[in-house]
């Protein structure tokens, strides 16, 4: 299946647990079997950032949300991972190019407690994708210090894995492997720059599309641009561009300037940064225009 097109059944509206859902949390529930993020088997990387841009909510609204979604969802909040646990039930993964695939996309997930929980869901719904896991539980499956998304009491009805104050009452805690973070995809694709870009704009209320993140997180850390000087970026973005709307675009234009130009240290975008900002009131006079870098 192509790892675009997520398959919703209509029974979803007859589900019992569904109907019990607030409008709000059957947005979000419906968000995450369609979101952008997502692959092919319901288990990926989601910062609460991500959800709260695409659905134009806060982010704790969205961690309210995942909270009700149990059991139906968990969430590893100190991975930022989350897993619907029917996913592969209505989007199954058969055919050896498909494993291939789906393997592939496990690999760039970042290590989480959600592993024993991922590892039941694909024994169920897809064992010839089961019978390949046992290569990549040394990558995924590891504990986190700080909790998860909480599983209300009563809700679990399949033997999991307990991460730190996750709630358990089937059955306690399989002692977790040895962790090894020399193991290939540990810490994901480059976890901590892409947060660290997506932290930046969604605080400046800097509109990046996915891919246009993807490329830039990928320049920034090929170039080793340190976060300050993405954050003077935003916030040059933030003072000289006016739309709201725009200021994605922007953003991406005065990275890319920078780029080209070899700013690529603080000291240097500092002065540059100043230097548009100066433009900008003399473009401006005694008008409040803005000028483009």
């Amino acid at each position: 299946m192509d790892p675009r097109y997520s398959q919703i059944h209509s029974q979803l509206w007859g589900d019992e647990k569904f109907a019990a859902l607030s409008e709000g949390d059957k947005l979000l529930f419906l968000y995450l079997l369609t979101s952008p993020h997502c692959n092919m088997v319901g288990y990926y990387r989601l910062p609460l950032a991500y959800a709260a841009a695409d659905l134009g909510w806060d982010a704790q609204k969205v961690a309210d949300g995942l909270t009700r979604l149990a059991p139906m969802v968990v969430y590893d909040r100190a991975a930022s991972v989350v897993l619907i646990r029917h996913y592969l039930e209505y989007n199954p993964v058969k055919s050896p190019s498909q494993v291939t695939g789906a393997l592939k996309q496990i690999k760039a997930v970042p290590k989480n407690c959600l592993w024993s929980d991922f590892v039941v869901a694909a024994k169920q719904y897809a064992m010839e994708l089961a019978r390949n896991l046992d290569t990549l539980c040394d990558t995924l499956a590891t504990p986190y210090q700080q909790g998860i998304v909480t599983v209300p009491t009563g809700f679990r009805t399949s033997p999991v894995q307990s991460c730190p104050n996750q709630t358990d009452i089937d059955t306690p805690p399989t002692p977790p492997p040895v962790d090894n973070s020399e193991d290939l995809g540990a810490q994901g694709p480059k976890g901590d720059a892409f947060s660290d870009l997506m932290r930046t704009v969604g605080d400046r209320d800097i509109d990046l599309d996915f891919e246009a993140a993807v490329a830039m997180e990928r320049d920034i850390t090929r170039h080793q641009i340190p976060l300050r000087v993405v954050e003077i970026a935003a916030d040059l973005t933030v003072d000289l561009c006016d739309d709201p709307r725009a200021r994605g675009t922007y953003f991406q234009r005065v990275i890319g300037s920078w780029l080209e130009r070899g700013i690529v240290t603080i000291p240097a975008a500092e002065r540059d940064a100043e230097r548009a900002r100066q433009k900008a009131k003399l473009r401006a006079g005694p008008a409040s225009a803005r000028a483009r870098p």
